[in-house]
């Protein structure tokens, strides 16, 4: 099949998994809202962005091993690919369970000392802690799992699976805050589904791919942790990137929680939501894409690849730009209705938000074309250390407004963004203006294409 029929039917799947988490964001804010208020809502929020750092546990791992698994397929490498994505499952697990006691120490000791400010005890954020762990390294199976079904041809199915896990987890959290459980209630609720799923895709991932499968079985002693090393240089880059998205997506959480407490939280967290429409195109897209990015980069297909990027990242621009004009005519009035008048959110807010929104699902793409053959370590320090010194820098400012710390955000994602750019263009060795003029061309080209009434 021609990869533009593989990409046609690959992003049909991704904008499916992206209507339905736009979906699930959209109705999720104004339920859980009304079924626990600000204070409780927001505190979860905060607690949510603490056991976040749980996801380093899986050490860059999943996307390294997913990519690993396509390129060995192939090259008709399965028995190898099969021992790494056996030795990576055991290391994850070893990290979340350090990662536990570390989280659930830090955690305590900031309550504690009232650095936090939260309406849980201690012990039920410890619990909280704790079963996040469990949800996110049921996720690390879902990716690598996704990652072998892409290898044997199978990313649509795949895509459609996890789209469908992640909808019936909504749905057991949307039950359970019903019938009246509270956050470690509702989160539990959502863990033993996603186990479900992923059970049910194991099942399906030896069916389609049995060969695999078998190869995976012959290596499950713990012997095989020590062949992760072939790949160790990729998972470190990848963790650099994991701890710069961390950093980036949920200090600011903590910055404001401490700073201005938690109905704050859930006003800020509220507000990013709704003006990030933009970076979750940008990742449905970067998904849909990273398949054939990383066939055509390892065949050294560079013309067609260069191609395909430039055509995206000119349709991101643009609906990117529809999105923040859109938000800064209607934004405040739509925040108002949707959070049903329990929060309010100042314009400014809402449009710097998507304008950061909009740069970073353009840099997800830039940064699943990097990361597509596993290129992606010097973008990882570069983007690590900007996360640092530009958020370092606002946590120095004693009590930041909510519009300065999404700023800073979008100072972040400009920085990123620009990175991002360069680091891909040196795997297309093109220059800037070669590159933005042809996807000028291509854009048009496609255009031309695809509108009625054009020439094609």
């Amino acid at each position: 099949m021609d990869y533009r029929e593989k990409l046609k039917k690959n992003l049909n799947a991704s904008f499916a998994n992206f209507v339905a988490t736009l979906a699930i964001q959209v109705a999720a804010t104004p339920i859980f809202l009304k079924a626990w208020g600000p204070e409780t809502y927001g505190s979860w929020l905060t607690v949510a962005s603490i056991a976040a750092v749980l996801i380093l546990g899986e050490l860059g791992l999943s996307g390294v091993l997913s990519n690993h698994v396509v390129m060995a397929t192939h090259d008709k490498k399965d028995a190898d690919s099969a021992v790494l994505l056996s030795a990576g499952s055991k290391v994850v697990l070893l990290g979340h369970i350090a990662l536990i006691v570390f989280i659930s120490i830090a955690a305590a000791t900031a309550i504690d000392h009232g650095w936090i400010t939260v309406s849980m005890t201690v012990a039920q954020v410890v619990q909280l802690i704790v079963a996040w762990s469990v949800y996110l390294l049921l996720g690390f199976y879902i990716t690598a799992l996704g990652g072998v079904l892409r290898s044997v041809g199978k990313f649509v199915f795949a895509s459609y699976f996890s789209t469908s896990i992640r909808i019936l987890e909504f749905l057991a959290m949307v039950a359970l805050l019903y019938a009246g459980f509270g956050p470690i209630g509702v989160l539990i609720g959502a863990a033993v589904t996603r186990l479900t799923g992923v059970g049910a895709l194991c099942i399906m991932t030896a069916h389609l791919a049995p060969n695999f499968i078998g190869s995976y079985s012959t290596w499950s002693g713990w012997k095989s942790i020590s062949s992760i090393k072939k790949i160790s240089g990729a998972g470190i880059a990848t963790v650099l990137l994991q701890v710069a998205s961390t950093i980036s997506n949920h200090w600011p959480v903590l910055l404001v929680g401490v700073a201005l407490g938690p109905v704050a939280v859930a006003t800020f967290v509220a507000s990013r939501t709704l003006a990030r429409i933009a970076t979750q195109m940008g990742s449905i897209v970067s998904l849909a894409t990273n398949p054939e990015f990383t066939e055509l980069l390892h065949r050294k297909r560079l013309n067609e690849a260069s191609k395909l990027l430039g055509v995206l990242s000119a349709g991101l621009v643009a609906f990117g730009l529809l999105i923040a004009i859109f938000v800064g005519l209607a934004g405040q009035s739509i925040f108002s209705s949707w959070t049903r008048g329990h929060l309010q959110a100042a314009p400014a807010l809402l449009v710097v938000l998507t304008m950061s929104g909009a740069l970073s699902g353009l840099y997800g793409v830039l940064l699943g074309f990097v990361q597509a053959t596993n290129a992606h370590r010097t973008l990882a320090r570069q983007n690590l250390a900007m996360t640092v010194v530009v958020l370092g820098l606002v946590s120095l400012v004693p009590s930041p407004s909510l519009e300065l710390i999404a700023v800073a955000a979008l100072l972040l994602d400009t920085v990123c963004t620009v990175l991002g750019l360069h680091q891909a263009l040196r795997l297309l060795d093109s220059s800037f203006p070669s590159f933005a003029m042809s996807s000028i061309q291509h854009t048009w080209r496609e255009l031309r294409r695809v509108l009625p009434g054009q020439s094609h």
